[in-house]
């Protein structure tokens, strides 16, 4: 298991990382996104072999489907889209919460 402090012990380690984590913290745009970020743990993914990510990659869909990036970056409402969770953590999460790569279906 990795835990979001183990992360920040490993990466925050210049005064620059450090001071940019900080802002992060504090900034009043991620008000609702940094508990969640600092309490993740990883087991799932920690433990998932490259042999199962490529076997879900084989299995699943696009998420998009057929739509092509031009079609979706037409709407403004996709394209000026930023959520306060990054889609990253977002799907990191699920993972952990399913015990298991998730696919789109």
């Amino acid at each position: 298991m990795t835990t979001a402090q183990e992360v920040i012990d490993h990466f925050a380690v210049s005064a620059g990382g450090r001071r940019l984590l900080d802002q992060w913290r504090r900034d009043p745009h991620k008000a609702a996104v940094v508990p969640d970020v600092l309490a993740h743990e990883s087991r799932v993914v920690e433990a998932a072999s490259l042999a199962e990510v490529a076997d879900v990659c084989r299995r699943t869909e696009h998420a998009l489907g057929e739509v092509k990036r031009t079609d979706a970056m037409s709407v403004s409402a996709v394209r000026d889209w930023h959520p306060p969770h990054p889609t990253m953590f977002v799907l990191h999460s699920i993972t952990e919460e399913a015990g298991r790569i998730p696919t789109w279906e």
